[in-house]
């Protein structure tokens, strides 16, 4: 991913991790919504790919299989959510993080299908995506997101460099491994993320199921 692209989709994921935070049911999905679809444009646009509505609704919702879950749905998962954060403080915290990483996830995971994949498909030279590829690319992307937690994934390793000397402290070697493991984090879920489309790609190609 172009580091432009990539920073846009930083962009976006925090503007999603606000919506996770907004204690109201229906609202913060809603937002999420047009969070994504704009996002979704956004990427197109540079792969010189033009979205249809119904594509832009499939790819937008949040919703695993880009369908719609209902007005009944969304208040069980606000009302879960609420007894959730009464049980434990850190389930307030969890929500907005899960959503910036889902949408990052959606993000890297859209742009590297289209890079790598559809341009040598047999869609690769129509400039539009209709809804009936949007609902395969949602597929494919939901089957990365999943496989993404499965041990024995190829990636690269979570590892610091390590000088020839360390003259550290022990206090000082903790608190550098806590700080610089979180910040190569971003790194490791990118390369896990670009295995995990790999890997299902590859899968749905040579004909493996789910």
């Amino acid at each position: 991913m172009p580091r432009s692209t990539q920073a846009r989709v930083t962009v976006f994921a925090l503007a999603g991790a606000v919506t996770g935070a907004v204690p109201l049911p229906i609202l913060p999905r809603r937002i999420l919504r047009m969070i994504r679809g704009a996002m979704a444009h956004d990427i197109c646009a540079e792969h010189g790919l033009a979205l249809t509505a119904e594509a832009r609704e499939i790819l937008a919702e949040p919703a695993h299989g880009g369908r719609h879950p209902g007005m009944a749905k969304d208040t069980i998962a606000f009302v879960a959510g609420r007894v959730l954060a009464r049980v434990g403080p850190y389930a307030t915290i969890l929500a907005p993080v899960r959503t910036a990483l889902e949408t990052i996830a959606f993000g890297r995971l859209l742009d590297r299908y289209l890079e790598k994949y559809r341009s040598s498909g047999p869609r690769g030279r129509v400039v539009r995506v209709d809804g009936e590829e949007a609902h395969v690319i949602r597929d494919l992307l939901d089957r990365a997101t999943l496989r993404v937690i499965r041990p024995g994934l190829a990636g690269e390793g979570l590892l610091a460099n390590e000088p020839p000397e360390d003259y550290r402290s022990t206090v000082e070697k903790a608190i550098d491994t806590a700080m610089i493991t979180a910040a190569h984090l971003p790194e490791w879920i990118a390369s896990r993320l670009d295995a995990a489309l790999d890997d299902v790609a590859r899968g749905m190609r040579d004909g493996e199921g789910a």
